[in-house]
């Protein structure tokens, strides 16, 4: 029987910054590169697993000004040296669990919207490896 989780509360941390707040969407994915391993006689593809990848993407309100998600998004786009965190239900005092945690390399930071309609963003990080 799996837990149901109503997402009203997910938290996401770069680098010690929480932009939770400017966040209504995100999304987690976690990947093996599958590689082809198909020889003469398989009537199939053989797969095995590869590299592991890993990558976050989240979308928004923007908010602009000094500190707000805007200027710190925008100033880490290429960053690869902080740790990106995200919580998908909050962060429990004294739990072990519940969260993931990477470090990133923030790929991209794009706002846009149609008129009428508040500015959005989205942001997408990809996990960098343990080198």
């Amino acid at each position: 029987h799996m837990a149901t989780i109503i997402y009203k509360d997910a938290k996401v941390l770069y680098g010690g910054r929480d932009l939770s707040a400017d966040h209504n969407e995100l999304s987690i994915e976690y990947a093996s590169e599958m590689l082809d391993v198909t020889t003469f006689g398989d009537s199939t593809r053989i797969n095995k697993g590869g590299l592991s990848t890993a990558s976050v993407s989240g979308t928004g309100f923007w908010n602009g000004g000094t500190n707000n998600a805007d200027s710190l998004l925008f100033g880490l786009v290429g960053d690869d040296v902080e740790p990106l965190t995200v919580f998908g239900d909050g962060i429990t005092e004294g739990a072990v669990s519940g969260g993931y945690s990477m470090k990133a390399v923030v790929e991209n930071y794009n706002i846009g919207t149609a008129v009428g309609s508040m500015l959005t963003f989205n942001v997408t990080a990809q996990g960098r490896g343990i080198k």
